[in-house]
Order: structure tokens, then C-alpha cells, then sequence
């Protein structure tokens, strides 16, 4: 944790018990069919509004003290979480290079990051998280469009041209390891060529001291999904605080 503002991510090696791990995937496989969506990536929004064990996850004190250490942070909010699944020798698996603060630039301040669990093995061959090392400090953090599904070629193509230049890192992980990268880190995933499914489940968190820019969301109906207080911030109803307490040590 110590290199994060230098390199723009992190491992925590065992974060998660297997045990908490066994009772994640089980819940995974509850939640997330692979036969339910097309070729590709697939996603289960908010799973631990279904889910018991994926809530002890993602509510927890643990996740909130790596976000907080992380992001320098008194207080971290939860803005969403997700499951995660490659299908093994699934093609379009592949996910391009992006900064995650295009989808986050409703925020007043780039103080968000995510924290990706691996419920197994993530490997080269299995379509491991790739990172631009650095990319976090020469990154722009101007507004982008909201959850749009296709984003802004000529940035997509200048960091493709980026990566090609920089040294990127490839994030294999054991399950119950946890990667975290920031919003502003330049990412991306190889599809997943192996014979084994590639589970994961993230937590995407930001620093409770931001604010809600509205003229930064797409429609002025989407502000019914981000519900403010007086002064601003994101409601702690729908974007819960993680709770407190002494941080755990390293793997």
C-alpha cells in the first residue's frame, strides 16, 4: 500500500478467508448465471442487496480501512458493487484500456477508487487486471459522460498509444487477494483463454468528502439516483459509510 500514490495500484495478498471465500463464490453462483447474458463479460450489479455473505463483504470495517488508508480518507461511501465474471474460453471477454473516473466524473473530485476481490485464480491466461503504472499523475479529470457505452474514441486510442510506452502490470491473484487500483489509473483485461471462470467481486468507494456535481450528469433525471444532503454530499441511505476500525496488516 505504501507505492499506491506513486503507481496508481495495489495487492493485498489474503485479505479474505477462505472461508468468506467459499461462502462468496457460492453466493456468486446463486447471483450470476453464465448462461444468463451473451459472449462477453458479465456483470450483477448490487449483489449484496441479494446476498448476506457479499454484504459482509462490501459493508464491512476491513474494506473500509483499506479505502480509507488508500485514498487518505477519514471517510469512505460505497457508490456500488458488483459481480464480476469471465467464462472460461469466453470470447469479447476483453476489456480496453479506460480510467474509471469516466464514469465517475459526477463527482467534484477524483478521491475514488476500486477494490477488486478474486474469488479465483486471476492469471494472464485467465484475464487478469492489467495496469499503466503511473498513469494516475498525468491523467486528466475533467467531467466525461455518465456510464456512457461508448466512451471517447480519440482518448481510447491515445491510451492504447500510452500503453504501448509505458510498462504495464499484470495483477495476478490468488482467491481472497485483493488488487485496488484509482479512479484515474489507466486499466484493462485480455479475455479470458483458460479453461477455468474468472470470478470476481468489486467494490467501487470514494471519499465521503465529495460532492455531487450535477451539471456533470448526462440527464437531469439521473439526479433521482444520486440523492443528496443539504451541503451536497452523496446520501449515506443509498451510498452507505463504511464503518470503522483498526486497519489490517498487510499480506
Amino acid at each position: 500500500m505504501q507505492r499506491l500514490p506513486e503507481r496508481g495500484w495495489a495487492i493485498i495478498r489474503g485479505a479474505a478467508t477462505p472461508r468468506s471465500v467459499a461462502a462468496l463464490r457460492q453466493a456468486f453462483d446463486a447471483l450470476l448465471d453464465p448462461a444468463s447474458g451473451p459472449a462477453g463479460v458479465l456483470q450483477r450489479p448490487a449483489p449484496r442487496l441479494h446476498s448476506p455473505a457479499v454484504a459482509a463483504w462490501t459493508c464491512s470495517a476491513a474494506l473500509g480501512a483499506i479505502a480509507r488508508e488508500a485514498l487518505d480518507a477519514a471517510e469512505v461511501q460505497l457508490l456500488q458493487d458488483a459481480l464480476v465474471l469471465k467464462p472460461p474460453g469466453r470470447q469479447g471477454s476483453e476489456i480496453a484500456w479506460h480510467r474509471d473516473y469516466t464514469h465517475l466524473a459526477f463527482l467534484d473530485a477524483p478521491r475514488a477508487l476500486s477494490v477488486r476481490l478474486a474469488l479465483d485464480h486471476e492469471t494472464l491466461a485467465s484475464g487478469a487486471l492489467r495496469v499503466l503504472e503511473g498513469s494516475h499523475r498525468h491523467a486528466a479529470s475533467g467531467a466525461r459522460p455518465l456510464l456512457g457505452d461508448t466512451l471517447h474514441p480519440e482518448e481510447d486510442a491515445a491510451l492504447a498509444r500510452e500503453a504501448a510506452r509505458g510498462t504495464v502490470r499484470t495483477l495476478e491473484l490468488a482467491p481472497g487477494d485483493v488488487s485496488i487500483h484509482l479512479c484515474l489509473t489507466a486499466h484493462g483485461s485480455h479475455a479470458n483463454s483458460s479453461a477455468a471462470p474468472r470470478r470476481t467481486l468489486v467494490t467501487h468507494l470514494f471519499d465521503a468528502a465529495c460532492r455531487l456535481v450535477p451539471e456533470r450528469l448526462p440527464t437531469p433525471d439521473a439526479a433521482a439516483w444520486f440523492p443528496t444532503d443539504a451541503r451536497g454530499h452523496l446520501c449515506r441511505h443509498t451510498f452507505p459509510l463504511l464503518p470503522v476500525q483498526e486497519r489490517m496488516a498487510d499480506g
